[in-house]
């Protein structure tokens, strides 16, 4: 719950500097390539949830309606936001701006591992899958400097959860945890 609560002041911190003109560089959306920025990370995300559902098993944290809401359209867009675009994104152009080419490389794995703990840490169910799906959505906004790509893959990873669930016969039906 933590997480959503920070998630909301993040969008909400961007959201008053895009009404004051600030600059969206980071939180681009844009699908320039539709397998660079759409099929490939879905395929990933997709991939992963996959793996790691047959290692570990299926968990869904919210169910019902809205927790099916939240796992296939706010949690990509917001979580994306908050995370890949505004935390990742907006401290790697502080780096680029000061720092060497060079230096920035570096520094770009280093905080996506970072921001992946971070995403991890205000998530309800801490996991090492949970890990390794941030870790792939940070190095998807590296490659294309694009939210389309951790967004798309953070939707495919979470639907391919819940239709494994639905599959292993998993009841939605029960109370929502919102």
């Amino acid at each position: 719950m933590i997480g959503v609560l920070i998630e909301a002041v993040v969008v909400l911190f961007y959201m008053v500097a895009l009404a004051k003109g600030r600059n969206s560089e980071i939180t681009r959306f844009e699908v320039e390539d539709w397998r660079k920025d759409v099929l490939i990370p879905f395929v990933l995300g997709a991939l992963v949830a996959v793996v790691f559902a047959l290692v570990g098993g299926v968990n869904v944290v919210y169910r019902g309606l809205l927790g099916l809401i939240h796992s296939l359209a706010i949690a990509p867009l917001f979580e994306e936001l908050a995370f890949r675009g505004v935390l990742l994104g907006g401290t790697m152009k502080l780096l680029e701006k000061n720092f060497s080419k060079r230096v920035v490389d570096i520094s770009g794995g280093v905080l996506v591992v970072l921001v992946a703990l971070g995403f991890t840490m205000l998530h309800d169910l801490v996991s090492k899958e949970l890990f390794v799906s941030a870790v792939l959505y940070g190095f998807l906004y590296l490659w294309r400097r694009n939210l389309a790509g951790p967004v798309v893959a953070h939707f495919g990873g979470n639907l391919v959860v819940w239709v494994l669930a639905l599959f292993l016969n998993i009841s939605f039906l029960e109370e929502t945890n919102f």
